[in-house]
C-alpha cells in the first residue's frame, strides 16, 4: 500500500492510500499546516492502517504554498526516514486531484528516492535583515 500526501495550498491537505490493485482511498482536509501531523494520525486510525503496511510514500512537493509544501514534504521525509520507507516525488504543477495523479502515476514508472525537496511556484522571498546605521 502507498501513502500519499499532498498540500499545495496553505489551507488544504489531501491524504490517500493506494492499494496494489490501484484502489484509492482519499480525503481532503481544510486545515492549517499546524494540524497536518494530527490529521495524518487520525486518517490512519480511521482507515485502520498501520505504518508497517505502507510500502512507499508518494508526496506532492509542489509547486505551491511555501509553508504547505515545506511542512508536508518534511513530514513525508521524516516518516520515510524513521520507518525506512522509499519515497516517490509527484510534482503537480497543474494541481490535479489525487485520483488524477494516481492515474498518471500508474502509467509511469517514477523512481524511488530517500529524500524529496519541496517545489515552489515562485522564488522564495526570505526576509533579509536591513543594516542600520547608528
Amino acid at each position: 500500500m502507498d501513502f500519499i500526501i499532498a498540500a499545495q495550498d496553505i489551507g488544504v491537505m489531501s491524504l490517500g492510500l493506494l492499494s496494489e490493485q490501484g484502489e484509492l482511498i482519499e480525503e481532503t482536509f481544510p486545515i492549517a499546516p499546524e494540524q497536518y501531523l494530527q490529521t495524518i494520525d487520525q486518517f490512519f486510525k480511521k482507515n485502520q492502517v498501520q505504518l508497517e503496511k505502507v510500502k512507499r510514500i508518494l508526496v506532492v512537493p509542489g509547486p505551491g504554498s511555501f509553508t504547505a509544501s515545506r511542512v508536508s514534504v518534511t513530514i513525508a521525509n521524516t516518516i520515510a526516514f524513521t520507518h525506512k520507507i522509499p519515497m516517490i516525488s509527484l510534482p503537480n504543477p497543474e494541481k490535479k486531484s489525487l485520483q488524477e495523479l494516481c492515474v498518471d502515476f500508474s502509467q509511469q514508472s517514477p523512481s524511488e528516492t530517500i529524500f524529496v525537496a519541496p517545489l515552489y511556484d515562485r522564488p522564495p522571498m526570505i526576509t533579509q535583515a536591513k543594516s542600520q546605521v547608528l
